[in-house]
């Protein structure tokens, strides 16, 4: 595993680790400041301290009598016996009776019974039963008890007064009522002994008895845990409904993408059986909802989140997870949906403990298959394997609560919260990798829009520059044909009129003036007719690069005296018999040539010129690089610096081989500052740019001027050479 995957797994574990913190928070408690429990139904805090040491649980052994609802004033008389001390929170299903007609078996699920248990506050504070009749605001800081619910009806008292209820308790099933609903119930303690009386029946659950722990402490300390506990609960809530809008809006703008859609639905189910759990949000927001109605939503979303969960696995690794795992959860969930559908609450209830295990494995091949999916560099599956791994260690407590490994809690809304967060990251890392990616395209589109926007212009001018110049061949043509072309005619005709007058008279004389003509349409035809052809055509050029500049050179004798001087290795590739330059280049140095000519003898005074033509060889990306500074250059856009160090390490070197043309006079020179380009330089530079080259125009005033054209030499199928640009020195 790399470094870099390495942290940011450090990263996910610590994100997770803090978003479930409060999945441990009961495991913490004990560790921290031992609270007193209760023993025998009496619970000790007589040392308790509430401002430093906060809410005490009222865990331990209470009072139980069981097939008896007994209010406060039966115990008036101390005649009434417990059946026995039941441990609270916990079930009363695998309750013995100490002794009597009841026997030495459990008393089992259903029933109903009474809870007792005596605090002991102590005369630390200062309270007595004369002192509260004397002046009731001496009674001290109101308390309250905080109750979760129970299962599944319940009433209690707090010192002989009625203080809070669920439900409805009875003795027979048709009259009971079940309801979970959190209760906090405050009073104003009369006396340093609190006496708690708690009517408990159920006929429709799993087990009956108290299954959370009551809290007891200052009431404001008990209001604070009570919001904080459904802010917590209101949060996570919030945050599953918001994802899973977010997850369909994107399932709805990507087509076709089934994942987001899954994982829409997984949090949308999540989210509505957090509001029918832990703090029964659902039934503060309607509370005429029935009870079987609220635990058959709880149960059947609880069934169908994780068939939706491993529909999203699939959907996003379907390499790493299995169609049959999903095919085995799905069914399983169907199963049970069908169980809590169709059976009452107390059957249905039964199948929860073992489906819990089940999450376990559910949870654990998940573990696995996002670790393989993050060996194999999937993208997301990090971020996926943290919130699976909140998801399993949320699974895991809540699935040991019942056997006293933790304090009883449901840790799933906590490891839901963390997979949700961490999907939500997964999303975001994509869209904002995809906006990068859209950034950088909208980059390179601009530069090539820039770069498109320079080749049009230049197009058209290489065009009118081409017409331009095609006008101006065509009237050096037209000026040769009607005048040296035209004069030469004129004389042969001449000779011809006068040959066919002496044609009888004198013989000889007309064979001479046929001679004569003769001679002139020679002339025409070598000096003339050659000369527009060669401009038209040059035919040299089928012969090879060389012999065409060569040929051409000579024609420019009369002007200066030039020296030409080709490197052997052009030689070598220009072949007559297999030349390794196209024709294309050769006819386009034939070109750039002939205007460099002409360029001299129009503007430089030259009495002498030198003509190079050399092979140069260089290591290149095969990838076009971009062209240096130069007056044609396309102007600059963002992106022409985007490629990144992965592309430049990607690039592989290539050898390329270009043909150097050099012409040097020693004319006057030019001003580089006040040098205005002629026709001829900008046919130049469209002959050159055609052939994917560079040039340049230097030189001085008095010192002459040199004009240098480098064109690469690319086989079939290479790429091209820079665009082509030229500087004026």
């Amino acid at each position: 595993m790399s470094r870099r995957l390495r942290f940011r797994y450090l990263l996910l574990v610590l994100l997770w680790i803090c978003l479930i913190s409060q999945v441990f928070q009961s495991a913490a408690a004990v560790a921290r400041v031992t609270s007193p429990t209760a023993d025998n139904g009496l619970l000790d805090l007589s040392a308790w301290d509430f401002e430093r040491g906060g809410v005490v649980k009222l865990d331990g052994e209470w009072e139980f009598y069981w097939g008896a609802l007994l209010e406060p004033d039966a115990f008036d008389a101390d005649t009434v016996q417990p059946t026995g001390w039941v441990r609270v929170p916990g079930p009363w299903s695998d309750f013995i009776p100490l002794a009597g007609d009841l026997g030495q078996v459990p008393v089992g699920r259903h029933g109903y019974a009474t809870y007792r248990l005596t605090v002991d506050l102590g005369k630390r504070l200062g309270l007595s039963a004369s002192s509260h009749l004397a002046d009731p605001e001496a009674a001290g800081e109101p308390l309250a008890v905080y109750i979760p619910y129970a299962n599944t009806s319940y009433r209690l008292w707090i010192n002989g007064e009625y203080a809070a209820g669920n439900g409805r308790v009875a003795e027979d099933d048709k009259i009971a009522e079940p309801q979970f609903l959190a209760r906090v119930a405050r009073f104003l303690p009369k006396d340093d002994v609190v006496e708690l009386v708690m009517q408990v029946s159920n006929f429709h659950f799993r087990e009956g008895g108290i299954p959370l722990s009551l809290e007891f402490g200052l009431a404001d300390q008990v209001d604070v845990r009570q919001r904080r506990s459904e802010m917590a609960d209101a949060f996570i809530i919030g945050l599953a409904l918001f994802a899973a809008v977010f997850f369909f809006g994107v399932a709805i703008e990507r087509l076709g993408d089934m994942g987001a859609a899954y994982f829409s639905l997984f949090v949308l189910t999540t989210a509505i059986r957090l509001a029918f759990t832990g703090n029964f949000i659902a039934y503060r927001l309607f509370p005429g909802i029935p009870w079987e109605t609220g635990l058959k939503i709880g149960y059947a979303t609880g069934y169908i989140s994780p068939a939706l969960l491993y529909l999203y696995m699939r959907s996003a690794f379907p390499a790493e997870v299995s169609k049959r795992a999903v095919n085995t959860v799905i069914t399983i969930s169907l199963a049970g949906l069908l169980v809590v559908l169709f059976t009452p609450g107390r059957i249905s209830s039964l199948l929860i403990p073992p489906y819990l295990i089940i999450l376990v494995f559910y949870a654990a091949y998940a573990v696995l298959a996002m670790r393989k999916a993050a060996t194999r560099g999937r993208d997301g599956a990090p971020l996926f394997l943290a919130g699976a791994l909140a998801y399993t260690a949320s699974i895991l407590v809540t699935a040991a609560s019942p056997a006293g490994v933790f304090q009883r809690i449901d840790a799933i809304p906590y490891g839901t919260a963390a997979f949700v967060i961490s999907q939500g990251w997964a999303v975001a890392r994509k869209a904002a990798r995809s906006f990068a990616a859209q950034d950088r395209l909208l980059e390179e589109n601009a530069r090539m829009l820039k770069e498109t926007e320079w080749q049009l212009a230049e197009l058209k001018r290489y065009r009118r520059m081409m017409t331009e110049r095609e006008e101006d061949v065509r009237r050096q043509i037209a000026e040769m044909l009607h005048g040296a072309a035209q004069g030469k005619l004129f004389s042969a005709l001449q000779h011809i009129d006068q040959a066919a007058r002496l044609i009888q008279s004198d013989p000889s004389q007309a064979q001479q003036s046929l001679a004569e003509a003769k001679q002139w349409l020679v002339k025409l035809r070598d000096e003339d007719i050659r000369s527009v052809s060669r401009r038209l055509h040059p035919t040299a050029v089928a012969a090879g690069l060389v012999p065409a500049l060569e040929t051409l050179v000579h024609t420019y004798e009369s002007y200066f005296h030039i020296d030409f001087h080709v490197d052997p290795a052009v030689v070598a590739l220009d072949l007559p018999s297999a030349s390794q330059i196209g024709y294309k280049l050769r006819l386009g140095m034939y070109r750039v040539l002939e205007e460099a000519l002409n360029n001299a003898v129009r503007h430089a005074d030259a009495r002498r010129l030198t003509v190079s033509l050399s092979l140069i060889t260089e290591k290149s990306p095969e990838l076009p690089m971009a062209a240096s500074s130069g007056a044609n250059e396309p102007p600059s856009a963002p992106g022409d610096d985007a490629l990144g160090p992965e592309t430049i390490r990607t690039r592989r070197e290539a050898i390329i081989q270009y043909l150097l043309l050099v012409v040097a006079d020693d004319g006057k020179g030019f001003d580089p500052a006040t040098l205005t380009p002629s026709l001829g330089l900008r046919t130049i530079d469209a002959r050159v740019g055609d052939l994917n080259g560079t040039w340049s125009f230097t030189g001085a005033v008095g010192m002459g001027a040199t004009l240098s054209a480098r064109f690469p030499i690319i086989p079939s199928g290479k790429p091209t050479a820079p665009r082509p640009t030229h500087t004026a020195s």
